[in-house]
C-alpha cells in the first residue's frame, strides 16, 4: 500500500515476457473495473 491521497493505492508488479503481454494483462484488468499502467522494468 502506498500512502497517496486519503485512501492510498496498492502497487503490484506482475512479470510479463513482453510489452504486448503486459498490455494484454492490463486490458483484462481494466475490463473488470481495475486500473493499471504498464511501465518498463528498471
Amino acid at each position: 500500500r502506498t500512502p497517496i491521497g486519503r485512501r492510498g493505492i496498492y502497487a503490484v508488479r506482475i512479470g510479463a515476457d513482453s510489452k504486448a503481454k503486459a498490455n494484454n494483462i492490463c486490458q483484462k484488468l481494466q475490463s473488470v473495473g481495475g486500473a493499471c499502467i504498464v511501465v518498463r522494468n528498471r
